[in-house]
């Protein structure tokens, strides 16, 4: 994919791989807004550019990244509108991971779907749309709330956005 709407999806992707927060609001017009589903995984309220920085910095307490790949890219450049379909691995600091879950329960996969609404340059995402993986969204919560705890159990406190 070599079109500016591609190119601009990809990179926000792409910041996922380091948990960056400010590559994966770097492409994001001021404005925007992440908003996720399906209801019935209970996910998170929208959150603008601020808030969702705040989500990836306390991903990124725990994970040392998260890395997002495109399986599959679709775009409309009349709408504006990149839709893609995604994969990604949990990948959480080797210190915070305990015997309470396997090494492939720590080993978390997922699947996403992102649909990218593009200011008219096609460089500014107005509006993102998460799908999360429904299985495997409350065991990925687990095992961020047990890495949370597990962060606290070595002393390091500060204060981290929940995903709720």
């Amino acid at each position: 994919m070599s079109s500016v709407l591609a190119k601009t999806a990809l990179a926000v992707l792409a910041g996922f791989e380091t948990l960056d927060a400010d590559a994966l609001v770097a492409s994001r017009a001021p404005n925007c807004i992440q908003t996720w589903a399906p209801s019935s995984c209970n996910p998170p309220q929208p959150r603008d550019n601020a808030q969702f920085a705040a989500h990836v910095a306390g991903l990124k307490s725990v994970m040392k990244g998260f890395p997002v790949h495109a399986k599959e890219v679709f775009e409309s450049e009349k709408e504006k509108r990149v839709v893609v379909w995604a994969t990604s691995q949990a990948m959480f600091h080797d210190e915070l991971k305990d015997s309470s879950f396997t090494e492939e329960e720590w080993d978390y996969r997922g699947e996403y779907i992102f649909m990218f609404h593009m200011d008219a340059s096609g460089e500014k995402i107005e509006k993102v749309f998460e799908f999360l993986d429904s299985k495997g969204t409350e065991r990925l919560r687990k095992l961020i709330a047990r890495a949370r705890e597990n962060r606290a159990k070595l002393g390091k406190t500060e204060a981290e956005p929940e995903w709720k």
